[in-house]
């Protein structure tokens, strides 16, 4: 059945079945930017749904797998609604978010050890962000290298996090952290010789991780 009753939008314009308002957002990234920038409720969520996963795996390896990741995750989309506007390629919309949520992470970080609130958390006690395709052992594997990572500078954790898992080259991280290239090297080369010595310890981790650090450039 046709619905006529019409329902309202989030600036309060009158929505009905005639001007098909869909119950979810299919457009690509410069339409989701556009939507949310005109105030588009279902895209607001949408946006959610699309990067959600990735933002909070990005997180859960930047922040060494927090007991306050969730609320990291949504200060990030927080964000990024908010200074919609300010994104001026809406086509780079996911690296945009991976800035955001690296600001985040990296002001927390260093507030926390100003306050010397910042440091090791057992493993076990944290949640398992892994992919729900992954396999058990692939997923231990990803919790005990979140372990190591935990334990780590947060300098170092946040450059080797970028370089491993986003797959960024030096320049970029260091155009991404706003710091030398030099400075990027330095750290990178310290943080994969400290993470490939605690990685040694753990035989479950010393063929996944070592084998493929040592290639690693």
């Amino acid at each position: 059945m046709k619905r006529t009753t019409p329902i309202s939008d989030s600036r309060g314009n009158p929505e009905t079945a005639d001007n098909v308002v869909p119950l979810f957002f299919d457009g690509d990234d410069t339409a989701l930017v556009a939507a949310i920038c005109s105030g588009n409720r279902r895209a607001m969520r949408a946006l959610v749904d699309r990067y959600g996963r990735y933002i909070e795996r990005l997180v859960a390896h930047l922040m060494g797998l927090d007991p306050h990741l969730y609320d990291f995750v949504q200060e990030v989309f927080v964000r990024a609604i908010r200074d919609m506007g300010r994104l001026k390629q809406p086509d780079r919309l996911k690296p945009w978010l991976r800035s955001i949520a690296v600001f985040t992470v990296r002001t927390e970080l260093r507030r926390r050890q100003r306050w010397s609130f910042f440091g090791f958390r057992d493993p076990d006690e944290l949640p398992d962000v892994a992919g729900p395709s992954a396999d058990l052992e692939g997923q231990e594997a990803l919790r005990r290298v979140d372990g190591l990572l935990a334990r780590m500078p947060a300098e170092e954790r946040l450059i080797l996090c970028l370089r491993l898992f986003e797959n960024m080259e030096q320049l970029q991280i260091a155009t991404e952290l706003a710091i030398s290239l030099a400075t990027v090297k330095r750290r990178l080369t310290k943080a994969t010789s400290r993470f490939m010595t605690l990685a040694a310890e753990d035989p479950l981790l010393r063929d996944r991780v070592v084998s493929g650090g040592r290639n690693e450039q």
